[in-house]
């Protein structure tokens, strides 16, 4: 829709139409005017980039256009080069990156609480057989001379060591 030769504003001005966003369009065309161009580089800032959503052929896309800024040293003119990147698959791709890691985050978190369940179910499950050895031990060892008791104690103290013994098997 525009005749050539036109200026680089203009340029800019039809292009900003293309883009969805209003607030976007009128962004790309303050940033990207030569006016603005021009105050960057006399501050010493030679290159900025813009990502903007674009429609084209009925198609959304995201585009990054980036600006270098130099200086001809024979006619002072400064002089911009402009890139354009259709940039829509590399973000779609970081959505899916982002969304896999997202998920993998969330299976972290559930397998880590998962095994913190387990752990402090099987710490008690292991701790209480373990107390009755070693509590059956003390007792036959203070009454070592009632034989009765210290049969009982060992009875016990066997029951739990093959509970134990299950236990463990269980988990490995």
């Amino acid at each position: 829709g525009m005749s050539c030769p036109c200026s680089y504003n203009e340029y800019i001005n039809k292009k900003a139409e293309y883009i969805t966003s209003k607030q976007e369009a009128e962004y790309f065309r303050k940033a990207f005017n030569t006016v603005t161009m021009l105050d960057m580089f006399n501050s010493n800032c030679y290159a900025f980039d813009n990502e903007y959503e674009f429609m084209i052929g009925g198609k959304k896309g995201i585009f990054r256009e980036a600006v270098i800024l130099t200086k001809d040293l024979e006619t002072n003119e400064v002089w911009g080069l402009t890139y354009v990147k259709n940039v829509t698959q590399e973000r779609e791709n970081n959505k899916r990156i982002e969304q896999a890691l997202r998920d993998a985050f969330f299976q972290a978190q559930r397998a880590n609480s998962a095994k913190t369940l387990f752990m402090s179910q099987m710490s008690h499950d292991i701790r209480t057989p373990l107390n009755s050895i070693l509590g059956m031990a003390a007792i036959a060892q203070e009454h070592s001379d009632d034989r009765a008791r210290v049969l009982h104690c060992m009875d016990t103290i066997e029951y739990s060591g093959r509970h134990l013994l299950e236990l463990i098997n269980n988990v490995l």
